[in-house]
């Protein structure tokens, strides 16, 4: 099914750079955009360029290995909370994952 295959490395890719399309489209959210720039920064740092489009990697399947992750990451956050604000949100979050998570297992035929 693929969610435990590792994708190859990805290749400098053919597409246009991933990121920078992502923090425009989102710039209105603060937070968001600040974490994204720095995300884009470390794969700049770690592979030496951004990540493209057309890289040689199943988007889809590498989309749903990271939602499967994010689920069990947001059961760890419910599991170490310790207010109810944060034990809410987690678990808000993690019913939004998991539908994402199925959504994709669907699109590549799990």
């Amino acid at each position: 099914m693929g969610t435990s295959i590792p994708e190859p490395a990805p290749t400098a890719g053919s597409g246009p750079d991933l990121w920078p399309q992502v923090i425009q489209r989102h710039h209105g959210e603060p937070a968001f955009t600040r974490a994204a720039v720095e995300r884009h920064r470390f794969g700049v740092e770690k592979y030496g360029r951004g990540l493209k489009a057309y890289n040689g990697r199943n988007a889809i399947v590498d989309a749903l290995q990271e939602a499967l992750d994010l689920v069990v990451y947001l059961e760890q956050v419910k599991c170490e909370a310790t207010d109810g604000w944060t034990t809410a949100k987690a678990c808000e979050m993690q019913a939004k994952a998991v539908d994402m998570a199925n959504t994709l297992a669907l699109m590549v035929g799990a």
